[in-house]
């Protein structure tokens, strides 16, 4: 049973990670939550942890910070999980959450149509598809 107390949200975009004390990491993001993230880095960042990331959502870039929960060796890289530090994040990721599922959403829909969608149409088709729910998300 998942017992998971955040819902994740998969996304592929690089993300730099700063373990404390520790060089930069290029990483590749693997799902998003309010709660934290999960990466791949090329190798094994210590449990418990306090790391840095820098995840980029348009032409800014959101820095957090979190505690390394999890880390697997998989392949050739470990798949880190992070949970956040701070308790003020939420709405900050959230906004981030919904900028980078548009943007998903616009890749789709460029892929299926054959022809380039911009942001501001497929804002309005997740907004059309989604806004019933965002007073769930932004309500907390």
């Amino acid at each position: 049973m998942d017992r998971r107390r955040y819902v994740r949200h998969p996304i592929r975009v690089p993300v730099s990670v700063r373990p404390a004390g520790g060089d930069l990491l290029m990483a590749r993001s693997g799902d998003i939550s309010e709660g934290g993230l999960s990466f791949e880095v090329p190798a094994a960042l210590p449990l418990q942890s306090t790391v840095e990331v820098e995840l980029p959502v348009h032409h800014t870039r959101f820095k957090l910070t979190g505690t390394v929960v999890s880390c697997v060796a998989a392949e050739a890289v470990f798949r880190v999980g992070l949970s956040f530090v701070e308790t003020g994040l939420q709405f900050k990721m959230k906004l981030a959450e919904q900028v980078l599922r548009i943007d998903e959403l616009r890749l789709e829909l460029t892929k299926e149509r054959g022809v380039e969608v911009t942001s501001r149409e497929a804002a309005q088709i997740w907004v059309e598809r989604y806004a019933a729910t965002f007073a769930d998300l932004y309500g907390r």
